[in-house]
């Protein structure tokens, strides 16, 4: 067996069978298959912790390839849920490579109870610089509840993949991730203003990304909070938060009760933009809108939590 199909073995040797439960459905899954990303794949998910409604796709009509660098991942347990969102840079062979592996080490160490998930992301990291060959990934991960503390939220994050939680239908702040790209570096260092971000040429400029090397390259970002009930965080690469606003994101939780509703309408939302002939408005906030004309479709992965 060739040594990356070899360490995907091993990485999913012990997987968690999906059982029910007390009215919960406890398990393992991923939108990968055969070591390939899978170009659509839709999953929801009632869990302990929170029930997870999760959609990858190829991008739709105007994508170049009908093929998928991104996946999702859900690690559903007693007294954890962990959910990831994972999109592979470097093209066909090389992306999906790395996001099968980011994938399936994640998986592995979540389900061992690994914690700590700047530790998950740098293993992953490690394991694609071995065996993906220059394929890289941006990532978002989410770990939910801890051995004492159901309410506790770990969410790690590299390059352009973002989380965003909201709560009673405004943003949370110390719930949402930040962009690692040239173009919010721009904003933070105050080049450039917010609103600028949809339309800036160095938006596809990473500045972190598992499984690149680089003395520009960041390290990944970590936050922690206590959740409430009814938490939604919304996690997803760059088909959608490369043309979907965090006000656009806010106003369509609040019509919302549910997080399959939610991310059906983000999907929606993003898949109509990414595939869009003419110019479309992206509404930044109540009172700053956006033009934007997309030169091409991309990846869609967006998975919601509602949390318990």
């Amino acid at each position: 067996m060739p040594p990356f199909e070899e360490m995907i073995a091993e990485q999913e040797m012990g997987k968690l069978p999906v059982e029910e439960k007390e009215g919960f459905t406890f398990g393992e899954w991923s939108a990968v298959e055969n070591e390939v990303p899978l170009s659509h794949s839709e999953l929801e998910v009632k869990s302990k912790m929170g029930t997870v409604s999760a959609i990858t796709d190829f991008g739709g009509p105007k994508a170049k390839r009908k093929t998928s660098e991104d996946t999702f991942f859900v690690v559903a347990q007693d007294k954890h849920l962990s959910v990831g969102v994972i999109d592979g840079v470097g093209g066909i062979l090389f992306g999906e490579r790395a996001t099968a592996i980011g994938a399936a080490v994640a998986q592995k160490r979540f389900r061992d109870g690994d914690d700590d998930i700047v530790r998950v992301m740098d293993h992953a990291h490690m394991r694609m610089t071995q065996y993906a060959h220059g394929g890289s990934a941006c990532a978002v991960m989410a770990r939910i509840g801890s051995e004492d503390d159901p309410r506790k939220v770990v969410i790690g994050s590299s390059g352009d993949c973002k989380a965003m939680t909201i709560r009673g239908g405004v943003k949370l702040e110390e719930g949402t991730t930040k962009f690692q790209n040239l173009a919010q570096r721009k904003i933070d260092e105050g080049q450039g203003k917010p609103e600028d971000y949809y339309n800036d040429p160095f938006v596809g400029t990473l500045t972190s990304a598992l499984g690149a090397s680089g003395e520009h390259l960041e390290e990944p970002l970590d936050i922690e909070f206590k959740s409430e009930q009814g938490d939604f965080i919304v996690m997803a690469s760059d088909g959608l938060w490369d043309n979907v606003s965090e006000y656009e994101v806010t106003q369509l939780a609040k019509e919302c009760k549910a997080a399959a509703e939610l991310q059906q309408k983000l999907y929606d939302l993003a898949h109509q933009r990414n595939n869009a002939d003419e110019p479309f408005t992206i509404q930044h906030s109540a009172d700053k809108a956006v033009q934007k004309q997309l030169k091409k479709a991309d990846n869609i992965t967006i998975a919601v939590i509602e949390l318990s």
